[in-house]
């Protein structure tokens, strides 16, 4: 390639058996490629990872590398972080706000997790307590820390004590296991549950809980007997 202008295709790889190019639209003639519509296009793209994205793959040309992206500044939310503590410099086990205490419990192969949650007005949540109970699920010895966790009460801000109201318990896994420790313990609200992605937040409905084994059913609305 050889115009009056003098321009011309520089190799950067001569040793390739084959030739390639990287052309993008900006060198298009196509109406649709102008250069006033395609700087709307970028500006219109900016602020939204998914067209910013498209912009670059096909009108660049060029392949989208997420590491080019705006790193999250840590500092940011590390400055947002709340100390829970008293006049006299003591730990606030649960904060101002704080209403009720639930907790949920994932079942593995060699650990139990709980996570243990306030609640306040307009579903505002905080994590009181984030666990992990390394041990066969097999073992009683697991199972009783969990239960330490469960019946023990958290400091509220104001002094009081408060307890959890209610637990679920995931069943997906070692149900049986899950069973004999929720089973004596439902007048504690500490409950059974199986979890369904495909019918994440949807209640379930009177022919779908009607087929679940009692100790299993919980809904949005609290478990069901």
């Amino acid at each position: 390639m050889q115009p009056a202008s003098g321009a011309r295709w520089i190799a950067e790889n001569p040793a390739s058996r084959y030739p390639g190019w990287h052309i993008h639209a900006l060198i298009s003639l196509f109406a649709g490629a102008r250069w006033p519509k395609l700087v709307g296009e970028w500006l219109d793209a900016q602020g939204d990872p998914e067209a910013l994205k498209v912009f670059v793959n096909t009108v660049l040309g060029e392949v989208w590398d997420e590491r080019d992206q705006k790193k999250v500044d840590l500092s940011k939310l590390e400055n947002r972080v709340e100390s829970w503590v008293d006049a006299h410099g003591e730990r606030i086990e649960v904060p101002d706000g704080v209403g009720v205490l639930t907790a949920g419990v994932d079942v593995q192969g060699s650990w139990v997790e709980v996570l243990i949650r306030g609640y306040g007005a307009k579903w505002e949540s905080w994590d009181i307590l984030h666990q992990r109970i390394p041990g066969d699920p097999e073992r009683m010895t697991v199972w009783a820390a969990l239960d330490g966790l469960l019946v023990r009460t958290y400091r509220h801000a104001s002094g009081a004590k408060m307890p959890v109201l209610a637990t679920l318990v995931d069943a997906g896994y070692k149900p049986e296991v899950v069973y004999d420790f929720t089973g004596p313990r439902e007048s504690r609200n500490v409950w059974a549950s199986l979890g369904d992605k495909g019918q994440e937040g949807a209640r379930p409905s009177r022919a779908q809980a009607d087929r679940m084994p009692r100790k299993c059913r919980s809904s949005p609305s609290g478990p069901s007997r």
